[in-house]
């Protein structure tokens, strides 16, 4: 026997060893196979008949569907069968299985389907595969794996705090991070008051979260955590708020010195503090908001929350008053910002006896005002005078009391020199004054003090009977001085002898002249219907009608002299035509002291009225080139004010009056005062 197979029937295969009726073939097949049997012997070769092995298609577990990523405890979609399983016979068999690490495979109850939906949620990645089988067999499909994000952990949150009551609790930070699901993350802070209830927080996008809100009662907060796998929360923290201590903070907006932070219990109030300054302002009050829009009440308000209140200010505005010192028209004050400057009146207010100065911010009048400068504080300015004379009116008046010399306020200065007139024959007169104010007066020459009331009258006599001058001193309380001088002047001839009719001689013997002794001499001729002219002037003690001794002096010609004693002293002669019988002193007197000088620095002297004399710059002029005299006044001989000005105006010559006569320059300055006679004939 020899077995044959064949797979088309056609072209067949002897197979080695199957010398046998029957037959196993111990090669497995994988198509469709027919088989016959040879017979043969000596009478030849013969088949059975065909018998066919039919091959079932090969077992194909196919394709499941497919790869998923799914969220930590939740189900994944549906598996499908991608491609169908094949092969084999009889009925088919379908098996799911998982493994969560590709070697261990279970088999899942209930999954005899092409497609499988696993009803269990996944908490980490698992590999799923379908098993096929039937009469031929098993075979599995290709795996898919399910893989599984980590779970959403909020993480935690920090930290428990304690806060006074309406105070922001601290930053609320992350103590540890959220994690797991998977997409975008997103963060929301909610806060409860009872921790059932809980409430979105606006704009709280954050892992880490600032509270801008002042919390009034115990609030609890968390953190909600979220992306694609859902939203969890961390753990909770408590903010605590408590009524404590209060800071009550003071913002001075500038003023000073700030009042220190002041504690105060929550529902207390909070004392006022000692006032504050701002330069140029007014304090208005305490204001609980920087917009000062609502004043604090230290009486009413109450404090329940640390807080800052505000200083409010205005500006300050000063009133400047115009004292006028005295003077007229009363002048109304004017108001001024801090800072700014005021203006002076329009108009100068008037008072009589004095020169207004300007306006001064004593009332001594020391510190003249400057008007540029800034109004800092309430001022009063006072009106600055200066009196023509403390001494209202003055008077000489001779026996009968007619008036000799009446001076007013505007001609009495620091000192008034009077000559009396040659034909006065008093030997005594009258002073009369009248002062604008009270004052105490001492008169030098009668060693007495009287307190004097303003606008009255008081008189004083004077002993006028001996030539000569005679200073009487007013010296007021405040240490001011008024000086009168009354000068009676010699009689020619009780200081010139006469000889023959020729020649004048200076009686030069202080045993005879009353204690005088000269060494300068001046003579002043004038023939009839003349005028003076200066004939003579040095160190002769003499003059000379001429030179033959029949030359006389003309009996209608007047003769005077101006003489000086070694000690400085001038003085002047009346005229001999004046003097009754030429031999008496009659009325006059010297109207220079001590310290004038005849002729040493007025230049000419005498003048013609009209002409210029001059003062030489050394009188006034020190060697190291300062000025010894400022000012310089002339007087006329009965003191009456002629002019002042600035003494340096005398370099470029002073004109002298028309009117004829004896005038006193005074000088006045670092040096004290002197005065120079200066005689102005026509």
């Amino acid at each position: 026997y020899v077995w044959e197979y064949s797979t088309n029937g056609t072209a067949w295969t002897a197979i080695n060893n199957s010398d046998s009726a029957e037959y196993t073939h111990s090669v497995s097949l994988t198509e469709t196979t027919m088989y016959r049997r040879k017979f043969s012997n000596a009478c030849g070769e013969v088949y059975s008949d065909t018998i066919t092995v039919t091959v079932n298609s090969e077992l194909n577990g196919g394709k499941i569907g497919a790869n998923q990523e799914i969220c930590y405890n939740t189900r994944p979609a549906r598996f499908t069968s991608e491609e169908a399983a094949s092969g084999g016979r009889g009925a088919n068999a379908y098996v799911w299985e998982y493994s969560t690490n590709g070697t261990a495979w279970t088999a899942i109850n209930n999954s005899d389907s092409v497609a499988y939906t696993h009803s269990v949620s996944l908490t980490e990645t698992t590999m799923y595969r379908r098993k096929f089988s039937n009469d031929c067999g098993e075979v599995y499909s290709d795996t898919i794996t399910v893989t599984v994000n980590s779970e959403l952990n909020g993480g935690k949150i920090g930290s428990d705090q304690e806060i006074c009551y309406n105070t922001q609790p601290a930053r609320f930070t992350s103590a540890e991070a959220a994690s797991g699901g998977r997409g975008a993350n997103v963060y929301e802070w909610e806060y409860s008051t009872n921790g059932t209830a809980w409430t979105a927080i606006n704009n709280s996008d954050s892992a880490e979260y600032t509270h801008s809100v002042s919390l009034t009662e115990t609030t609890k907060y968390r953190r909600k955590f979220g992306n694609a796998c859902g939203a969890v929360y961390s753990d909770t923290i408590t903010v605590t708020v408590k009524t404590c201590a209060c800071t009550v903070t003071f913002n001075g907006n500038g003023g000073g010195p700030p009042p220190a932070d002041t504690s105060v219990e929550y529902g207390g109030k909070v004392a006022a503090p000692a006032a504050i300054m701002k330069i140029g302002h007014d304090f208005v009050s305490w204001c609980r908001d920087a917009e000062l829009t609502t004043p604090w009440d230290f009486d009413a308000d109450i404090v329940t929350q640390s807080i800052t209140l505000y200083a409010e200010w205005t500006p300050s505005y000063y009133t400047v008053a115009f004292n006028g010192n005295g003077g007229i028209p009363e002048l109304s004050g004017t108001v001024v910002e801090h800072g700014g400057t005021v203006s002076a009146p329009v108009s100068n207010p008037t008072k009589e006896g004095y020169i207004f100065n300007g306006w001064y911010s004593d009332s001594a009048g020391k510190h003249l005002w400057d008007f540029g400068f800034r109004i800092l504080e309430d001022r009063t300015l006072y009106a600055g005078w200066t009196p023509l004379s403390d001494i209202k009116s003055l008077a000489l008046l001779d026996e009968n009391d007619n008036e000799l010399v009446s001076l007013g306020y505007e001609n009495i200065s620091d000192a008034t020199y009077y000559e009396l007139p040659c034909n006065l024959t008093n030997d005594s007169l009258t002073i009369a004054a009248t002062l604008f104010d009270s004052a105490t007066v001492r008169f030098e020459w009668e060693s007495l003090s009287i307190s004097v009331l303003p606008n009255t009258p008081y008189s004083w006599g004077v002993d006028v009977s001996k030539p000569g001058s005679k200073t009487f001193t007013i010296v007021f309380s405040s240490g001011k001085r008024y000086t009168l001088v009354v000068s009676k002047r010699y009689g020619l001839f009780d200081l010139i002898t006469e000889h023959m009719g020729n020649i004048r001689v200076v009686l030069n013997n202080p045993e005879l002249n009353g204690g005088l002794k000269f060494d300068f001499c001046r003579w002043h001729y004038k023939k009839a219907g003349d005028k003076w002219d200066v004939v003579q002037s040095g160190s002769k003690l003499y003059y000379s009608a001429g030179p033959s001794i029949t030359d006389k002096f003309s009996p209608e010609d007047s003769m005077r002299v101006e003489l000086r004693t070694v000690d400085g002293s001038a003085l002047t002669t009346c005229p001999d035509a004046d003097i009754a019988g030429k031999n008496s002193a009659n009325g006059g007197s010297s109207s220079l002291k001590s310290d004038v000088d005849i002729d040493d620095y007025a230049y000419p002297n005498p003048v013609r009225g009209g002409s210029k004399i001059y003062i030489k710059e050394s009188l006034f002029i020190a060697s190291d080139g300062e000025e010894r005299y400022s000012t310089c006044r002339l007087f006329t001989s009965q003191g009456r004010l002629v002019l002042s000005g600035s003494a340096s105006a005398l370099i470029e010559g002073l004109v002298m009056p028309e009117t004829s006569g004896s005038y006193f320059l005074i000088l006045d300055g670092k040096a004290g005062r002197r005065a120079i006679q200066i005689a102005v004939i026509n």
